[in-house]
């Protein structure tokens, strides 16, 4: 059986003990009932009164439901949990990661993905494994989702997506929570060599995969991933104290308060004059556009009940001003319609006598005015 784990107490700190998950975590070390899920736990149990548990990992993952296994296991423990990614913590390996305190070694990186299987058969087995592998991505979701406080969709987006992250960028997504000490990836043929443990160079993203041969040194492989990587070191001897301010740094107004009140009242007053400057140039912004016979408009833009911007009140004062003509044309149309006296009747049309007649008085007008000219 090829074993993935193993536990070192530590004889300086007898209270502490090392879990290292190196390699990939096959199915035959796990589900080996004589050495396998029954061995870790009764390995782990051997360590009960252990204060801390220093978890260092170095895998690409295997074996799901062994990732869940020692997960649950290690939380389960009364002992404080600190892991650390030496190299690579992707797929299962990921979700181990989560049982605790996670620091990155410089240049490490964690890998999440979807859930996969092998199913053959009809449709039905099909969609079996399908409706199988949703529900075990639900339940990778909810381990991911305690650690990093992301909403179930925000993860199944990366999961969909195969996600690497950086040192950095997990620290930035909450999958792990500071960055310390450094790691140098060697390249070793068609091999990737990561805190010694081998990985095949088509297996890591192109980022990942450092120059053939000599080349593989750290600056190659920072400048590999176009400065992804922050180039930061964290003491690892870094006194319990410090740890203990870290731990401590306020989070929510009311910690501020109580830790420090005077820079909480400096955030308010900046706030209140950053606000009163933006107040200020909003009503003069409504003032500017402001044009004859949009008062009422002007106000309610100002101090009513829904405070409008510059530019929401130039919109409404071109509404109101496409109304008001509407209104207008509507009105002089009414107007140019003839008006009726009711009971009135209208006057007949003049028939064709009327008309003959008036047209000779109209010609012998005129020719007597020109009689009256000559």
């Amino acid at each position: 059986m090829e074993r993935f784990w193993a536990f070192t107490p530590r004889a300086e700190a007898p209270d502490e003990v090392d879990l290292t998950v190196y390699g990939y975590i096959t199915e035959s070390a796990w589900w080996d009932d004589e050495a396998g899920a029954t061995q870790f736990r009764a390995e782990l149990d051997a360590h009960k009164t252990a204060k801390r548990i220093n978890v260092r990992i170095n895998s690409g993952g295997g074996e799901v439901f062994a990732g869940v296994a020692i997960y649950a296991m290690l939380v389960s423990h009364p002992a404080e949990v600190r892991v650390t990614v030496e190299g690579l913590a992707g797929s299962s390996a990921s979700l181990i990661a989560m049982a605790g305190h996670v620091t990155m070694a410089l240049g490490s990186m964690i890998m999440i993905h979807n859930p996969a299987t092998f199913a053959m058969g009809e449709a039905d087995e099909m969609r079996k494994a399908a409706e199988m592998l949703d529900q075990v991505r639900a339940g990778m979701l909810s381990i991911y989702a305690d650690k990093t406080g992301k909403t179930p969709d925000e993860l199944r987006d990366l999961l969909d997506a195969e996600t690497w992250l950086t040192a950095e960028e997990a620290v930035e997504q909450g999958f792990a929570d500071a960055i310390a000490g450094e790691v140098t990836p060697e390249a070793r043929g068609d091999l990737v060599v990561l805190g010694g443990v081998e990985f095949p160079r088509a297996a890591l993203p192109g980022r990942m995969r450092p120059p053939r041969g000599l080349e593989a040194t750290l600056n190659h492989f920072i400048a590999a991933v176009s400065g992804l990587v922050r180039v930061r070191k964290i003491d690892e001897e870094q006194p319990p104290e410090a740890e203990a301010q870290e731990a401590t740094v306020p989070t929510t107004r009311e910690q501020l308060a109580d830790q420090s009140p005077d820079l909480l009242a400096a955030i308010l007053d900046e706030g209140h004059t950053a606000g009163a400057v933006a107040e200020r140039a909003r009503l003069q912004g409504i003032e500017d556009l402001a044009t004859p016979g949009h008062a009422e408009l002007a106000a309610l833009a100002k101090y009513g009940d829904k405070p409008m911007t510059p530019e929401a009140f130039a919109v409404a004062v071109v509404t109101a001003d496409k109304a008001a003509g509407a209104k207008y044309l509507d009105g002089a149309r009414a107007d140019a319609k003839p008006a009726q006296v009711p009971g009135a009747v209208a006057p007949p049309a003049a028939d064709a006598a009327d008309k003959a007649e008036r047209d000779k008085l109209i010609a012998a007008g005129a020719e007597a005015g020109s009689r009256g000219r000559k």
